[in-house]
This record gives C-alpha cells, structure tokens and sequence, in this order.
C-alpha cells in the first residue's frame, strides 16, 4: 500500500493553464488552517493564493474568512446553486466586512476561470469550502499531479 494515498478532492494538486490550483473540500475553520498550513510549506506555490470559495449555509463563513486573513488576499466567491448553499454575493459581503478582497462568479467553472485570470503570471489558485464545489470543479481540472513517493 502506499502511505501517502490521497483522497480525490482533498489537497490535490493541478497544473491548469500553466496556473498550480490546489483543490481541498475542507469546509471547517480548522479543515482550512490545516490545509492552508500544509501548503505554506510548498516551495512550488509562489506567494498568496486566488482562493475559490464555496459553501453550504451551514458553516463557519466568518471563521473561515478568520484563517483566510492574512494568507489570502482575493476571493472568488461561488455557489453550486440550491437553497443548501450561500449565495456568492453573500460569502462577498461577508469577506468585504472583513476587509478582504472578493469578487462573485455566477457558477464554479466561471469561479475557475477569474481565479485563473487573476493568478496568472506568478501565483496559484486554492479551491475550498466544499466537497460539491470540489466535485464541480475536479473534471475542469484534468490529472493530478502524481506523488511519486508511491
């Protein structure tokens, strides 16, 4: 077995239109400090990251945006639609009070492509706040990059 197996949607790296994303379902204050700390020993992601966020209604917004603070300096705010999720204008008013950065996206693909534009030249993009924005995403992506310590 491989020790270093890694589960589709859980810290999965990308090379996508020369852009490195990481895409993480991690949707839990906690969950995005743990990811966000593992990532900020990447040599291979260069400065701060174009987050894509999207969530259900019943998480943490504000403890989230807390462990984004200071890490990320733009949001691109997104739903995969239904009434079980937040409204991206409304993940952007809530960043805006926080004092960070945030634009909307009418739908995850649409999220991708600004958060592509926006890293473009130099930075990368983080995908999180849910494992459906993930599963909406992941075959935009194309393959993973393979971990070879397998």
């Amino acid at each position: 077995t491989c020790a270093a197996a890694r589960l589709p949607g859980r810290g999965e790296r990308f090379l996508c239109e020369g852009t490195p994303v990481v895409l993480d379902g991690a949707h839990t204050p906690g969950s995005v400090a743990r990811i966000l700390e593992d990532l900020q020993r990447a040599p291979t992601l260069p400065g701060r990251p174009v987050v894509v966020l999207g969530l259900a209604v019943e998480k943490d917004l504000p403890g989230i945006l807390k462990a984004l603070r200071g890490v990320a300096d733009t949001l691109v705010c997104t739903s995969v639609g239904g009434a079980l999720h937040q409204a991206p204008e409304e993940i952007a008013r809530v960043a805006a009070g926080v004092e960070m950065g945030a634009e909307t996206a009418t739908s995850p693909t649409d999220a991708l492509h600004k958060a592509l534009h926006l890293a473009h030249g130099g930075g990368w993009v983080l995908i999180l706040g849910s494992l459906y924005l993930a599963g909406a995403l992941r075959p935009h992506l194309g393959q993973p990059e393979q971990d070879l310590s397998c």
